[in-house]
């Protein structure tokens, strides 16, 4: 279709004005209508900001605020993301889910809808899953929390601050961190710090 744009103009100005009325939720149709209007107009279009961006923008206020604040963007943007169908948003800004996961499961529009409930199951499952530890790591036997740890530490990041960006309790904190002494073979913080900066 570009390639047929491209080279038939009076085509293009029809198909584009065609799409005027469309609403295009994709990333790639945005920029492809910008780039056309752009072109045909000599002027930028007006931006009306999409369902993804208002996700995304939910997604990063979270991620600079604390409390009810920080909720509640969450909710926002997990409401979004139900009306809307997509999930692909929390994978790519996963951190401002650190240690939401209980809070986001009782809030009431959670639990008074079960479809949404599902719906926020699979992006906190999918968030999870996302985290992959590097090869040279999973063969020592480091697995998913741990790494999540290790990254947590390597940040500079206190036992007490790793413990709630994880949602865990600073007891479990310390039991990831004794058993990954253990498999890398190191007996102090620092040297675990050496160890992740290397692999």
């Amino acid at each position: 279709m570009i390639w047929r744009l491209e080279w038939n103009p009076d085509e293009s100005v029809q198909v584009l004005e065609a799409l005027n009325d469309v609403d295009i939720h994709s990333a790639i149709g945005k920029i492809l209508e910008t780039e056309q209007r752009f072109w045909l107009n000599g002027s930028k279009p007006i931006e009306k900001p999409t369902p993804r961006s208002k996700i995304v923008t939910n997604l990063q206020h979270a991620q600079s605020s604390k409390g009810r604040a920080r909720r509640d963007a969450l909710e926002r943007a997990l409401q979004l993301a139900f009306k809307e169908g997509q999930i692909a948003p929390f994978l790519e800004h996963r951190d401002a889910l650190l240690g939401m996961s209980s809070q986001i499961k009782l809030l009431p529009s959670v639990r008074r809808n079960p479809m949404f409930l599902r719906m926020v199951n699979v992006v906190l499952k999918s968030v999870e899953q996302s985290y992959v530890v590097p090869k040279s790591l999973r063969k020592i036997g480091i697995n998913r929390r741990q790494y999540r740890v290790a990254v947590a530490l390597q940040s500079g990041a206190k036992n007490k601050k790793i413990a709630r960006q994880l949602g865990i309790t600073e007891a479990t904190v310390k039991y990831h961190l004794t058993s990954l002494y253990r498999l890398t073979g190191v007996s102090k913080r620092s040297e675990f710090i050496d160890f992740m900066n290397k692999n």
